[in-house]
C-alpha cells in the first residue's frame, strides 16, 4: 500500500490508493511519477507515466538512450511494488529484517517525493534506503542480528560499499555485483546536491537495490 499522505500533493488520491508503488523518472528537466497499479495486467510501461504529456512520452519512446533506462527503472518499480507487501507479511522471516524493509520503504518513498519536489534531500534519503535494504538482506538471508548489523552503520563508517559487498558474500546475484560497483560514486555525491544527474544516480541505485532485495527474498 502506497502512503497516500506522501503522494497526495502530486497525484489524485484514487490513483495513489490503487497503486502498488510510485517511483520516479527524470526526463526533459522534469521528474515524472511512475505509478505501478495494483493490478498486474494494468502495469504497462508507457501507461505508468500517468502525468506525462503525450508529446513528451513520444519523445521518450524515440530516445534510444533514455527509453531503455526508463524500462529498467519501470521493471524495478514493478518488481518492488508487487513483491514488497507479500514479503513483509512472511512470518518465517526474521522480524528485524522485516522492520528494516518497512523503514527502507519509507526512505524510498521519501526519496521519490523529494525528487518530485525538485530533488532536495533525495540523495540522503536514497542512501538511507540503500543502507536499510542491504541490511534487510543480511538480516533475513544471512541471519545477522542487530549487533552484527551495527558494524555496518553507515553513519559511522561512511561507506555503503561494505554493506553491499557483504551481501555479495552471502548471495550470488548479478544485480548485487553491478550495484556494488556504483557504491563509491554514490558515497562521493554531495548529499545536499540537487543536480538532476546526482539525484537521479542515487535514487535509481536505491530503486534497483530495493527491487533486487525483494527479488532475492522472494526466491
Amino acid at each position: 500500500m502506497v502512503s497516500t499522505e506522501v503522494f497526495e500533493e502530486f497525484l489524485p488520491a484514487d490513483i495513489v490508493k490503487s497503486s502498488a508503488f510510485v517511483g520516479v523518472f527524470h526526463f526533459e528537466n522534469t521528474y515524472w511519477p511512475v505509478v505501478i497499479p495494483s493490478r498486474r495486467k494494468s502495469a504497462k510501461p508507457h501507461e505508468c507515466l500517468v502525468t506525462i504529456p503525450k508529446p513528451i512520452l513520444v519523445q521518450l519512446a524515440d530516445d534510444e538512450d533514455k527509453f531503455p533506462l526508463y524500462l529498467e527503472l519501470w521493471q524495478s518499480c514493478y518488481d518492488y511494488g508487487h513483491k514488497f507487501k507479500k514479503i513483509i507479511t512472511n512470518k518465517s522471516f526474521a522480524s528485524s529484517g522485516i522492520e528494516l524493509l518497512r523503514i527502507g520503504n519509507k526512505a524510498l518513498e521519501s526519496a521519490v517525493a523529494q525528487c518530485l519536489k525538485g530533488g532536495d534531500g533525495a540523495i540522503e534519503s536514497s542512501r538511507l534506503a540503500i543502507e536499510l535494504f542491504a541490511k534487510s538482506i543480511l538480516a533475513i538471508k544471512g541471519n545477522y542480528n542487530k549487533e552484527q548489523l551495527s558494524q555496518y552503520d553507515v553513519l559511522l563508517s561512511n561507506s555503503l560499499q561494505f554493506l553491499t559487498y557483504e551481501c555479495r558474500q552471502i548471495i550470488k546475484n548479478d544485480n548485487l555485483d553491478q550495484i556494488n560497483l556504483h557504491m563509491v560514486t554514490v558515497m562521493r555525491l554531495d548529499g545536499q546536491s540537487q543536480k538532476p544527474e546526482d539525484v537521479r544516480y542515487a535514487y535509481t541505485l536505491a530503486q534497483h537495490l530495493a527491487a533486487t532485495a525483494v527479488n532475492i527474498l522472494s526466491e
